[in-house]
């Protein structure tokens, strides 16, 4: 909004139209500042409550004083699923942004949040040892009380891995931490998971890049899951937004 914010003289809740991009939609705010209109903002109901979650919906609960999704589960091969209030595009632009706290760590912890397929089998992938299909941050290799990994997965309709893999985003994932997380859905082939130290997503930590050549579907549903190692997995999701028709977030 760098070109708006020189604009003088706008009334409030006046509209400015950007058809340079994906067109988009900013109000004059009363204190001088514009806001992107609500229209391309979604999902951000998904993670507010448990209704609609199925699956394995005794490993998982919504932990009301922090208003996120918690996983407890102490086993691996665990999943919830939940059908997404929008459905995000396997060839268009969006962004994601969450929150996520390790809330304990034990011995090869790992546990994830994906976007996946309902035209899929994800549920029964997991439960079998296997992985769903669709792009999904996670966290793996804990240490009792110590530190874990982040990273970024990508997986094919059949839950094999899809196109190109690369390192962690960060390796010093200590449990009682938390980190702000952004996917952006640059096209049908590329995506982009950042680690951000602050709420701000302003001091990055880490990123990786994935090149995909297999996400056959569109993203229709939300997933939690847990796998490797048999020790207590405690993660918490919470403040989901997402930005659609965009591949950089725009404030």
């Amino acid at each position: 909004t760098s070109a708006l914010d020189g604009v003088t003289g706008v009334r409030t809740n006046s509209i400015f139209q950007q058809t340079d991009d994906t067109p988009s939609y900013w109000w004059y705010q009363s204190d001088g500042t514009w806001k992107l209109d609500g229209s391309v903002v979604s999902n951000t109901d998904m993670l507010t409550s448990y209704t609609g979650y199925t699956g394995d919906t005794g490993s998982f609960e919504y932990n009301s004083s922090e208003n996120g999704i918690e996983i407890i589960a102490t086993t691996k091969n665990k999943i919830i699923v939940k059908t997404l209030s929008t459905t995000l595009s396997k060839s268009g632009k969006w962004v994601a942004r969450f929150k996520v706290t390790r809330l304990s760590g034990d011995v090869g912890d790992g546990w994830g949040m994906g976007f996946t397929s309902s035209s899929t089998s994800s549920v029964s992938q997991i439960q079998a040892g296997g992985y769903a299909y669709g792009i999904a941050f996670y966290v793996n290799n804990g240490s009792s009380g110590g530190t874990a990994n982040t990273t970024a997965s990508a997986k094919n309709g059949t839950g094999g891995n899809d196109g190109s893999s690369s390192g962690n985003m960060t390796t010093n994932f200590s449990a009682g931490n938390t980190l702000y997380i952004e996917i952006r859905h640059i096209s049908q082939t590329s995506f982009e998971c950042s680690a951000f130290s602050d709420s701000g997503f302003s001091t990055k930590t880490g990123s990786v890049t994935r090149t995909v050549s297999e996400q056959d579907y569109d993203y229709d549903q939300l997933s939690f899951w847990t796998k490797w190692g048999t020790n207590r997995k405690d993660g918490l999701f919470e403040d989901l937004e997402v930005q659609n028709g965009f591949s950089e977030w725009q404030e």
